[in-house]
């Protein structure tokens, strides 16, 4: 997937080859990393190694808000998934998807738009689906733009974080990859698309939920997010409902469970400091819900499911 990038007031941008070998070792089949600092800021491009085709992560940092076209050598079926910061994804002249952290989308395009915002701290993984699909012999991969499933989110973190030492890289990473793409199907079915087109309601349902997924701490009100949104309070009210079948209240304090059931496997953090990271006031407040969603308490669940991931990471 040869690429070239386009900037709204510059020109193209030259990408200048970096020495593999300067940088941070990694685990992964790391085959180049791109340059460019020629403007208000930079970017990097890191080519990963896999089987059928290569993994891409993008990063960029802007001083002033920019739009940069993106040009690549082929038409074909493309994930982009935001993985720090957020950004307007341009598809031609009508279609303009919002993206921020959380969120992914689906799209056939050679030639797109990014516009990015003032202090711009963007990072976002990008991958040719069509190859890993048709060796997968799955379909369906509806374009469209789609909130990060909770199962998609443990494979993408492994994918950012991998073991430190893998004697298979490049299949290791299209396993991850492997696994990613049959939950992005499922998450494809899930969501509602009527007729073929895009469901402006699972729109504002997918942005609102990644205003509350971003700032747990907060508890912002259906009224101040549908204010963000620049939608009316009933109408997202309404897109939420039928997306998630719960308000945002009870969407919030799934996501918290959610980020907390996170925190206990992944550290030995203690329940308190986990109930703050969550947004409750106190541990106590932690367990009532913990146990609402999961049918055990805190402590329980930990203790069942810390081990299972350090034998599943051991194997691995």
């Amino acid at each position: 997937m040869i690429t070239e990038f386009f900037h709204n007031r510059l020109g193209r941008i030259s990408l200048a080859p970096l020495d593999v070998s300067d940088h941070p070792k990694t685990s992964l089949s790391l085959h180049s990393i791109l340059e460019a600092k020629r403007f208000h800021g930079d970017m990097r491009i890191h080519k990963y190694n896999a089987d059928h085709s290569p993994l891409f992560l993008y990063s960029f940092r802007f001083q002033p808000a920019v739009e940069l076209r993106k040009q690549h050598d082929r038409n074909s079926l493309k994930m982009l998934l935001v993985t720090e910061g957020n950004l307007n994804l341009r598809l031609g002249t009508n279609e303009r998807l919002f993206l921020p952290i959380g969120n992914f989308c689906v799209f056939r395009s050679d030639n797109y738009h990014i516009e990015l915002p003032d202090n711009c701290n963007l990072k976002y993984l990008l991958y040719n689906v069509e190859p890993l699909a048709k060796h997968m012999k799955i379909d369906g991969f509806v374009e469209g733009r789609y909130s990060i499933s909770p199962a998609m989110r443990s494979y993408l973190i492994t994918i950012l974080q991998p073991p430190s030492e893998l004697e298979y890289p490049e299949q290791w990473l299209s396993l991850q990859l492997s696994n990613l793409l049959y939950y992005l199907r499922a998450e494809i079915r899930r969501s509602e698309i009527v007729g073929g087109k895009r469901n402006h309601q699972a729109d504002y349902a997918l942005a609102a939920d990644a205003i509350i997924r971003n700032d747990l701490l907060s508890n912002y009100s259906a009224e101040e997010i549908a204010g963000m949104l620049g939608i009316s309070e009933s109408t997202l009210s309404r897109a939420f409902s039928e997306y998630f079948n719960m308000g945002v209240a009870q969407r919030r304090n799934q996501l918290r469970i959610e980020y907390g059931s996170e925190l206990m496997l992944q550290s030995d953090v203690q329940l308190s400091e986990i109930a703050r990271l969550c947004g409750y006031p106190n541990v106590d407040t932690f367990r009532i819900n913990f146990f609402k969603i999961n049918e055990l308490n805190p402590f329980a669940w930990r203790k069942r499911y810390q081990a299972q991931t350090r034998r599943m990471t051991e194997k691995a």
